[in-house]
């Protein structure tokens, strides 16, 4: 088919760059996981690479898509492309074709709401959204009070959808935790370097095939170590940097930068040699034990007692600075991290990194804290409008920390989500106390376990793929796709226990605070909203567009006669005609132009005997 504009203008130079870009494959796949995943239905499963371009750029510019969100996720999903997509984004905004992001300024992350796609961002990878900035703070470095928070009003304004359509993923994740880089015999180390290959596979081949969500976000809970970088592995190098290699490598076949691995540490992340110094393990024995005086944040509040704790994860902080939020940030690593970035619908996303291992020594159980000035940092009211994911090592329940409660209620009133790992089992489940929203807590699988004795059954791997929803009705909820290695076969498959009987994931719908406020779905098209660059609803886009068009090129307004005592005219917004669609023509925009010309030559005449019935349609 022949591409519905000229040669050499912006948007001949946008389909050529999606061709270079992508297979006809990886475009559904990129548009499925993307905002605009409705339209699917409207695209050919067959074709040329060319002739899909040439669709879905039709219907991306029906909708005013073609924005700089659009930009911003091509960046993002072809990083090492970022040079040909700034030349097409600078022709298209030069041609002022482009629209303005849809969305308005959220809490935390300030987007002009007249942006084009000029303001595309340049960063690759930073944030979801073209045009918004990402707000970090770093904590543990030297004391200070916490950042200025927005008050929650007494009444929560909702967040407000574009459009009523199908589920729509607002973020995607990768969770990992327990890594143990460095951990037991060489044999085991031998078999890390095997289950990881595979744990990295099996993600790219998920994705590939369709059956996740791309992740945006690599998220490590934890024990990315044996020893806190201490020993020195058979496989070579030590701990972390196989861990950094590895995290790297990980992120690469992503099409990730670094930025966007954020990671915690766990209990295995703390060198226990430091210890040998009297000073330093005093005062973590006085404040595990909550002796008045001593306790954590008075470790916390002083020079010294920061810079003893820090001590004990030195080389941890040291690999860190190479990720998330740290990356490339001169500052010394945070003992914990806020992060947040745009989402789509107005939302804002808050990663919330926890220090749940500033105690961890032995016999840990009930004895780890994570303090006052953490909670207070990290999980402050925030504006209705933003969404906390908070990662942290050891479970906030099973009474592994002593100040389990106050982390608990926390999260139940401030956070969706609490991803943890340490205990080696996944599982995720709602936890509701009092009057809260309920925070989902998540725990991944070790994604390489310890090795299981002669006599105990083998050791089981695991991780989890998760996504961030926006559902039909406009609820928002995460999924968790999880994972775990295989038994009988060296590979990951679906973890059964965690899913419900025939599906791959497990769904948690979210509180009523995050629902949003979407428009009842409409069948059919409104004339009203044609050409406006707003989204409009289609029953049977191809016949309908046919029938449009059709309309259009007869008159604006249709006479009625005899209604009233006289003639009067209706706009043809204000009337309502039955529809009927040939099968052929459905979803496929080839027919567009024959069904037009069919049209003409019948005069309009005999429209209503197109096919197979759609209904009364509002035009």
């Amino acid at each position: 088919m022949s591409p519905p504009w000229e040669p050499s203008t912006p948007q001949a130079a946008l389909h050529a760059l999606l061709v270079e870009l992508f297979s006809a494959e990886e475009l559904r796949r990129w548009l499925r996981y993307g905002p605009d995943a409705e339209l699917l239905h409207e695209l050919p499963e067959g074709g040329s690479m060319a002739d899909l371009a040439d669709l879905a750029l039709a219907a991306l510019a029906r909708r005013g898509r073609i924005d700089a969100d659009f930009f911003e996720r091509l960046e993002v999903e072809r990083p090492h492309k970022k040079a040909a997509i700034a030349a097409v984004v600078e022709r298209w905004a030069t041609a002022s074709t482009s629209r303005a992001p849809r969305r308005a300024p959220v809490h935390g992350s300030p987007a002009s709401a007249t942006a084009g796609a000029a303001s595309a961002s340049t960063e690759v990878g930073g944030d979801f959204v073209a045009g918004s900035k990402t707000v970090n703070h770093y904590y543990g470095a030297t004391p200070g009070p916490p950042p200025p928070t927005a008050a929650r009003p007494a009444t929560a304004p909702t967040a407000t959808a574009s459009t009523a359509t199908s589920e729509r993923i607002l973020a995607a994740w990768v969770h990992l935790s327990d890594l143990h880089f460095g951990h037991g015999a060489p044999s085991h180390q031998w078999n890390q370097v095997r289950v990881l290959d595979e744990l990295l596979s099996d993600v790219c081949e998920l994705v590939k095939a369709g059956k996740a969500p791309t992740p945006r976000l690599i998220l490590v809970t934890g024990d990315v170590a044996f020893s806190g970088g201490a020993l020195t592995p058979a496989t070579g190098d030590d701990e972390y940097a196989l861990a950094a290699r590895w995290l790297s490598r990980f992120s690469t076949a992503l099409h990730l930068p670094n930025e966007r691995v954020f990671v915690v540490p766990g209990n295995h992340d703390v060198d226990r040699t430091v210890d040998r110094d009297k000073d330093i393990a005093g005062m973590v024995q006085l404040a595990r034990l909550g002796v008045d005086g001593h306790q954590l944040d008075d470790a916390l509040s002083d020079a010294t007692g920061t810079q003893r704790l820090r001590s004990r994860q030195a080389r941890y902080l040291d690999f860190a600075a190479g990720f998330g939020p740290t990356t490339g940030v001169s500052t010394t690593a945070p003992l914990w991290w806020e992060h947040r970035e745009a989402l789509d619908e107005g939302l804002t996303l808050r990663l919330c990194g926890l220090n749940t291992a500033l105690l961890a020594a032995k016999d840990d159980k009930g004895r780890l804290r994570v303090g006052e000035q953490q909670l207070a940092e990290l999980l402050p009211v925030t504006a209705p409008t933003e969404v906390t994911v908070v990662l942290g090592h050891h479970p906030a329940a099973d009474g592994w920390l002593a100040d389990e409660k106050d982390l608990e209620g926390a999260l139940d009133e401030h956070a969706v989500a609490y991803l943890s790992g340490h205990v080696h089992e996944a599982r995720s489940v709602q936890v509701h106390k009092g009057a809260g929203e309920g925070c989902l807590h998540v725990s991944a699988g070790a994604a390489h376990a310890e090795a299981a004795p002669a006599d105990a059954p083998p050791t089981s791997h695991g991780y989890n793929i998760g996504a961030l929803v926006v559902l039909g009705s406009g609820e928002l909820a995460v999924r968790i796709w999880p994972r775990r290695w295989s038994l009988t076969r060296p590979r990951f498959e679906v973890d059964t226990s965690n899913t419900r009987k025939n599906q791959d994931y497990a769904e948690h719908r979210l509180g009523d605070r995050y629902r949003l406020d979407l428009p009842p779905p409409r069948v059919g098209l409104h004339i009203g909203e044609l050409g406006l660059g707003r989204r409009i609803e289609l029953a049977e886009p191809a016949a309908i567009v046919a029938y449009r068009t059709w309309l259009l090129e007869q008159k604006p307004g249709v006479k009625l006669i005899g209604v009233g005592g006289g003639d009067m005219s209706l706009d043809l917004d204000a009337v309502y005609v039955p529809l009927r669609a040939r099968e052929r023509l459905c979803g496929d925009l080839h027919g567009v132009g024959a069904a037009q010309s069919a049209a003409r030559r019948r005069g309009g005449a005999d429209l209503a005997n197109v096919g197979e019935g759609v209904g009364a349609v509002g035009l």
